[in-house]
């Protein structure tokens, strides 16, 4: 029997699931990583943070949605309880999910196209609130803004 069963379990009862509570379940699943010793916290800067290629059913991100985010935080704040559970995969040697991730930058007016090998990390949650801080360092922080800058 695996030592992690109890996690193996959940995985694969949430994803046989047509009817799983994907957000109670995540957050399950996430403290049992924790405890397992399987998931860590670590501090980057938003430039190391990339989108992992199978986020969204592989649409990756969106960045009108990404642009959209400071509009909206300009009109109602934000607070940090929102993106406390970012959570992201490290960058394996191959670079897969930066190359799709770089690709789908290219395609996208609004997205900041990282410098290839500095992504660190690729997020599953928390994907768009990262990027909208990567536009805000890049000068880009609303739809307006991005629209402008990029006639």
């Amino acid at each position: 029997m695996s030592m992690y069963a109890d996690l193996e379990a959940k995985i694969a009862t949430t994803n046989a699931s047509e009817d799983s509570r994907i957000v109670a379940d995540y957050a399950e699943i996430v403290d049992m990583g924790f405890k397992h010793g399987l998931l860590y916290k670590r501090k980057l800067t938003p430039d190391q943070g990339g989108v992992h290629r199978g986020n969204r059913d592989g649409a990756v991100v969106c960045g009108r949605a990404v642009a959209q985010i400071w509009d909206d935080v300009d009109r109602v704040g934000v607070s940090p309880d929102l993106f406390r559970d970012a959570t992201s995969f490290e960058e394996p040697p191959n670079r897969e999910n930066e190359i799709k991730f770089i690709k789908r930058c290219e395609c996208d007016e609004f997205l900041v196209v990282p410098i290839p090998g500095d992504i660190q990390v690729s997020s599953v949650a928390c994907s768009h609130w990262n990027q909208a801080l990567r536009m805000a360092l890049a000068g880009k922080v609303s739809i307006a803004t991005t629209m402008q800058t990029t006639k």
